[in-house]
C-alpha cells in the first residue's frame, strides 16, 4: 500500500509538472489527454518531482575525452557555470577568470539534461537533422563572451544566436528554412547560411558534427545576420526581440516532440508568445510562471529600461535632451560602449538590457567578419565602408564631430600613469591618435575629414589628389616628392599600391616596402599620410576598419581583435609648427617638416615614431583646448553649438591616461588602462 501511495503520488506530481511546463495560464484547464515518454526528454527544469533525491553534475567536453558520458548522466553544461554576474566591477570576464572564481552558491541554473547519447542506437535527430519549418523545444544561459577571441563562428551576437536542443523545456523556437549540417568544414556561420537563404542552422552532436559527439545537439538562430547591428555581442539568456519564442504546445505536424504523443490537435496548438525574463541567467518564459507579454513588457521591462537609459544617458551626455522615448531608447540601444561608475549604469539597467554590453569593432562590422584572414579580409575591408563612415566623409566640417577616445603611451595605454604631456600625445607626425568609440560621450570635431578602409586605400587616395592638384598647389616640393613616391618600389608604384589595397596583390608581390603580415602598411607610412593630408587640407584622416592581426595572419586567428576605428587629427596648429621648427634647431636629429621623404628612407621601422620635446607637447595640448577640439554635446542634435560644452581634458593641468572630461563621467575612468569602456557584462 506504501508503494502504491508513492507511485501514485509519482504520477500527480509529474502529470502536474508536465501541465505547468506546457499549459499556458490562459488555457490553465485539464487536457482531455496528455502523455510524456519521459525517456524521450533530454531536459527537465528543477521542480520535477522528486528532485531532491539525486544530483546533477557539471558537464563539459572534456569529460567526453575520458569516456566520462554514460548514457542517463543528469548534467548541466560547462556554459551554464560561466554566469555574467560572476563578474563584477572592473573585473575582466573571461572563462579562465571565471573559473578561478567559481563558486557553487552563486549559480542559479534553473534545469539540467539528460545524456540521451547512444552511438550504437542513435536517435533520428542525430543522424538526420530535424525537418524545416517544425517547433522544437531549445534553452540557452546567459554566457560570457571571449570579447577578444577571433573565431567568429563561435560569436553568440545578434545575428548568431546559440540555443541547446531541449526536449521538455516547454520553450519554443521554429526551425523555419533550417540548413542540417553534419560535418564541421562546413559551418560557415549565420551569415553565409542567412545569404543562402536560411533562418537557422542545425548542428547535431553525431558522428562528424561540428560539436563533440554525445555533448549537445545545437541551433543556432541566423535571421538576424543582415541587421545593421548583427555582429553586437548578446551575453543574455533572453534573445534578442526579433527572435520569437513561444510556450505552450504547437500542433502534431508543426512540432518535433518526441516526447509529446496523444495530444490531440484540439488540445494542443495553445502556443502563445514567452515572454523572457531578463534578469535571470536562463532562457524563460517569465520566472517561476508564464508571464503575459503585454504585462510583461509593458508594465515591468519597459518602464524599467527606459528610465535606466534615460538616467544613463544623462550621465554620459549631460548634454543632451532625451524626452522622446522612442528616440532616447533607439539611440541607447545603438551605443557600443557603456561606462560603469558608481551606480551610473546600475545593475537594474545591466540586467534588463542584454544588448550594448563593451565590444569591439569587428563584433559590430556585419558585412566585413566574418572573412577568412588574409586575402579575404583585405578585399571585404576595401569594399566595406561603415554608416559613420559615409556621415563622416559628408558632413559639412564646422558640424563634423564624432565620439572617441584616445590613449596616452602611443595609444597603447596599459596599466602605467602619464607624468608628461608627451606621453599623453602620440609621438609621430599627429599627436592625436583616436579610436571611433560611440557611447563616449566625448566628442571630437573632425572637421575636413578623408575616410578610407585602411592606410593603403587612404594613401592611394591622397597620392591621387595630390596627384591631380599637384599644378594647382604650384609648389616645387610637392610634385618633386610625388615623382620620388612613384619610383620608390617601382615605376608603378600607385598601382601596386592600389594592388595591395584591394586585396589582388600582397606587398611582397608588388615589391612594397614596410608592411604588416604582407598586406598592410606598417605605422612607417604614417608620416607620409599625414604630411599629404595636411598638404591637402584635411583636418582629419579616419581609417573605417583598420585590419589587426587576427584579420590578417591565419596564425594569429585566436590573438588580439581584428579590426580597429581610426582617427588621426592631421592639423599643426602654427603655434606648434614654430615649436616644433625652435625644437629642430636645438636637436639636429630631428626630421625636417618639409623632407619626410629623407626621414622615411633613413629610418627603420621603430623609428618612424618623431619625437618631440614636452615644451612641444605643452603647447600642442593647450593649442587643443583653447580651440575647443572636443566637447561634450547633445547626441541627437550634434550641430547644435547652443547645447555643446567644452571637454576640459587638461583641467588639473596633469596629463591622464585615456582622454576625459573634467566634470563628465569619464573624469572616473581618466587611469583605466583598456581601450574599451567598463560595460555591462
Amino acid at each position: 500500500m506504501e508503494a502504491a501511495g508513492a507511485a501514485k503520488e509519482l504520477r500527480e506530481g509529474l502529470e502536474h509538472y508536465y501541465y505547468t511546463v506546457y499549459c499556458p495560464q490562459a488555457h490553465a484547464k485539464k487536457m482531455t489527454t496528455i502523455r510524456v515518454l519521459a525517456s524521450e526528454l533530454n531536459y527537465f527544469w528543477n521542480f520535477v518531482p522528486g528532485r531532491s533525491t539525486f544530483t546533477m553534475s557539471w558537464g563539459c567536453i572534456g569529460c567526453l575525452r575520458i569516456g566520462a558520458w554514460p548514457e542517463g548522466l543528469l548534467f548541466a553544461p560547462q556554459e551554464a557555470q560561466f554566469n555574467p554576474e560572476l563578474c563584477q566591477g572592473a573585473y575582466p570576464c573571461n572563462k579562465k577568470f571565471l573559473l578561478e572564481r567559481f563558486s557553487a552558491e552563486r549559480l542559479r541554473f534553473q534545469g539540467f539534461f539528460v545524456q540521451r547519447y547512444v552511438r550504437s542506437a542513435l536517435r533520428p535527430h542525430f543522424k538526420r537533422g530535424i525537418p524545416g519549418g517544425r517547433y522544437v523545444e531549445v534553452m540557452r544561459v546567459a554566457r560570457v563572451e571571449q570579447l577578444r577571441s577571433h573565431n567568429h563562428l563561435k560569436w553568440n551576437s545578434k545575428g548568431q544566436m546559440w540555443f541547446w536542443l531541449a526536449f521538455g523545456s516547454g520553450i519554443w523556437l521554429n526551425l523555419g528554412r533550417s540548413l542540417r549540417l553534419m560535418k564541421a568544414s562546413d559551418f560557415k556561420g549565420c551569415l553565409a547560411a542567412r545569404n543562402a537563404g536560411y533562418d537557422t542552422i542545425q548542428l547535431p552532436s553525431g558522428p562528424n558534427s561540428p560539436m563533440v559527439e554525445g555533448y549537445m545537439y545545437e541551433i543556432v538562430d541566423c535571421s538576424g545576420a543582415l541587421l545593421v547591428d548583427s555582429g553586437l555581442a548578446w551575453q543574455a539568456a533572453c534573445p534578442p526581440p526579433h527572435i520569437e519564442l513561444f510556450s505552450g504546445i504547437p500542433n502534431t505536424t508543426l512540432r518535433y516532440a518526441p516526447a509529446l504523443v496523444d495530444v490531440p490537435d484540439t488540445d494542443s496548438g495553445t502556443l502563445r508568445p514567452c515572454a523572457c525574463d531578463l534578469a535571470q541567467p536562463q532562457l524563460n518564459c517569465g520566472g517561476g510562471a508564464f508571464a503575459d507579454e503585454a504585462e510583461m513588457r509593458n508594465n515591468h521591462i519597459r518602464p524599467k529600461l527606459e528610465a535606466n537609459a534615460r538616467a544613463y544617458l544623462a550621465h554620459a551626455y549631460p548634454q543632451g535632451m532625451f524626452d522622446d522615448k522612442r528616440s532616447t531608447m533607439s539611440f541607447f540601444m545603438s551605443r557600443r560602449w557603456l561606462y560603469s561608475h558608481n551606480g551610473a549604469t546600475t545593475d537594474t539597467l545591466c540586467n534588463l538590457f542584454p544588448g550594448p554590453t563593451a565590444v569591439t569593432a569587428d563584433m559590430y562590422s556585419p558585412g566585413l567578419f566574418p572573412c577568412t584572414p588574409g586575402g579575404e579580409c583585405v578585399v571585404r575591408q576595401f569594399e566595406y565602408t561603415p554608416s559613420w563612415a559615409n556621415d563622416l566623409a559628408s558632413t559639412p566640417a564646422p558640424s563634423n564631430w564624432i565620439e572617441v577616445d584616445h590613449l596616452s603611451f602611443n595609444s597603447k595605454g596599459k596599466a602605467r600613469v602619464p607624468h608628461t604631456w608627451s606621453q599623453f600625445l602620440d609621438q609621430g607626425a599627429s599627436g592625436w591618435w583616436f579610436r571611433h568609440s560611440p557611447g563616449s560621450g566625448i566628442f571630437y570635431h573632425a572637421g575636413r575629414t578623408l575616410v578610407a578602409p585602411g592606410k593603403n586605400a587612404a594613401l592611394v587616395a591622397l597620392l591621387e589628389e595630390w596627384g591631380a592638384a599637384d599644378a594647382r598647389l604650384g609648389e616645387v616640393r610637392p610634385s618633386l616628392l610625388f615623382q620620388r613616391l612613384v619610383t620608390l618600389g617601382g615605376a608603378s608604384f600607385l598601382e601596386r599600391l592600389r594592388a595591395t589595397a584591394n586585396g589582388t596583390a600582397t606587398c611582397i608581390e608588388v615589391g612594397m616596402p614596410h608592411c604588416r603580415q604582407d598586406w598592410v602598411l606598417k605605422d612607417h607610412w604614417d608620416f607620409f599620410i599625414i604630411f599629404l593630408a595636411r598638404l591637402l587640407q584635411y583636418d582629419t584622416v579616419a581609417f573605417s576598419a583598420s585590419l589587426l592581426s587576427g584579420a590578417l595572419d591565419p596564425a594569429a586567428h585566436d590573438t588580439g581583435v581584428g579590426v580597429t576605428e581610426e582617427l588621426v587629427d592631421v592639423r599643426l596648429p602654427p603655434a606648434v609648427e614654430h615649436a616644433l621648427r625652435q625644437s629642430q634647431e636645438v636637436d639636429a636629429a630631428s626630421p625636417h617638416l618639409d623632407n619626410p621623404l629623407e626621414f622615411f628612407e633613413s629610418q627603420p621601422y621603430h623609428g618612424t615614431l618623431m619625437p618631440f620635446t614636452e615644451e612641444v607637447a605643452e603647447v600642442w595640448v593647450h593649442e587643443v583646448q583653447t580651440g575647443a577640439r572636443f566637447t561634450l554635446r547633445d547626441p541627437l542634435h550634434i550641430g547644435d553649438s547652443s547645447r555643446a560644452k567644452p571637454c576640459l581634458f587638461n583641467a588639473t593641468g596633469e596629463p591622464t591616461l585615456r582622454l576625459a572630461c573634467y566634470g563628465h563621467v569619464s573624469w572616473a575612468l581618466r587611469g583605466t588602462p583598456k581601450h574599451m569602456m567598463l560595460g555591462c557584462i
